[in-house]
C-alpha cells in the first residue's frame, strides 16, 4: 500500500482523531497557539539579547559565554514552534495549504 500524496494527504491529516480535537475541543486549538506564541517570544526573545550583546550592549559579558547559555533556549523556542505549528496544520490542513499567504510564510521560514 503506498502513502497518501498531495491532496489525498492532507485530507488524510485533517481526518486524524488529534485533528478532529484540535477542531472539536474548545480549548485546546487556543491553548496549542498561545504554546506557538510563546516559541515564538522565546526564540526571537534569546536572539535578540545575543544580537544586543554583538551590537555592543553588557561588554562584560563575553560573548562566547552568553551564545552556549542562550543557544539552548533558542533550540527550545525553535522546536515548540515546530511541534506546535504542525499541530494547528493538522487541523486545518487542505485550508491553509492553499492559502497564498500560507506559502509566503514557508518560503520565508526556508530562507531563514
Amino acid at each position: 500500500m503506498h502513502a497518501p500524496a498531495g491532496p489525498a494527504l492532507l485530507a488524510w491529516l485533517e481526518s486524524t482523531a488529534f485533528a478532529a480535537a484540535m477542531r472539536q475541543w474548545l480549548w485546546l486549538y487556543p491553548i496549542v497557539e498561545i504554546a506557538h506564541i510563546a516559541g515564538i517570544a522565546l526564540a526571537v526573545g534569546s536572539i535578540a539579547m545575543f544580537d544586543l550583546r554583538v551590537l555592543g550592549l553588557s561588554r562584560t559579558l563575553p560573548v562566547r559565554a552568553l551564545a552556549r547559555h542562550l543557544l539552548p533556549w533558542t533550540w527550545a523556542g525553535f522546536a515548540i514552534v515546530a511541534a506546535t505549528g504542525a499541530m494547528m496544520f493538522t487541523a486545518h490542513a487542505t485550508e491553509f495549504w492553499s492559502n497564498p499567504a500560507f506559502a509566503v510564510k514557508l518560503a520565508l521560514i526556508g530562507l531563514a
